[in-house]
């Protein structure tokens, strides 16, 4: 099983779709947890699809429970 299975949707101003992209993440966490955070920095919805806990990724933990 990979670490996580991303789907990252942009959208432009007028909330017309822009771009949408699917990446699996096979075993980095520390490589998972960045892209993640970069695309919600950047305004880009994600969508995370994972067989492990939240608690198992301690920043997006930390932003959900925020």
């Amino acid at each position: 099983m990979p670490l996580a299975i991303v789907r990252f949707t942009a959208y432009d101003d007028n909330d017309n779709l822009l771009a949408v992209e699917q990446v699996t993440y096979e075993n980095n966490l520390d490589y998972f947890q960045s892209e993640v955070s970069a695309a919600i920095d950047c305004g880009i919805d994600v969508c995370i699809l994972t067989p492990y806990q939240l608690s198992t990724f301690k920043w997006l933990a930390k932003v959900v429970e925020a």
